[in-house]
């Protein structure tokens, strides 16, 4: 009877958890596609209106995977225009810190610019366990200062504050 107790208790889950309270799993994977094992949706993690900055044709439904253990949002339009939000571990820490073109800060935490053009971003967003991945493809060009991924590390403070990080 205490192992049934034991297991039972195991199971459960309260609301804190689905919620993606910022827990120390709040970056593992779920059976639920895009979801956390928290049960954080990343599609929640970015408003309409942050959305229609990228995606000027309109906003699609996402589509929602794990694959090989990455909880992932993507929104893909109907041109050219594309945002992905996805949790990860890179195999090697260093691949994403010492390869970057630039570091940004991203509230209290760094941020690794993968690649940046004046239509391009991919930035990995250093968490406490897991790297947030943000890329961004838009058919419009970037700011006048050529910067797409600083206006991308702006609002993705948002999107690190609702992971609780």
């Amino acid at each position: 009877m205490a192992v049934t107790l034991l297991l039972t208790a195991g199971c459960s889950t309260s609301e804190d958890d689905t919620r993606g309270s910022g827990s120390s799993t709040a970056g593992a994977s779920s059976s639920r596609p895009g979801h956390t094992k928290a049960g954080q949706d990343m599609c929640a993690l970015l408003t309409d209106e942050q959305l229609s900055t990228y995606m000027r044709e309109g906003i699609l439904d996402p589509e929602r995977s794990n694959e090989r253990d990455r909880p992932t949002c993507t929104w893909d339009g109907t041109a050219t225009n594309k945002v992905e939000l996805a949790l990860w571990i890179p195999p090697i820490r260093t691949i994403i810190t010492d390869d970057a073109e630039r570091t940004i800060d991203v509230g209290d935490l760094n941020g690794y610019v993968q690649f940046e053009s004046d239509n391009s971003c991919k930035v990995d967003i250093e968490g406490p366990e897991r790297f947030l991945d943000i890329q961004i493809d838009w058919s419009d060009t970037a700011d006048e200062d050529g910067k797409l991924c600083d206006s991308v590390a702006d609002m993705a403070e948002g999107v690190v504050a609702d992971l609780g990080w």
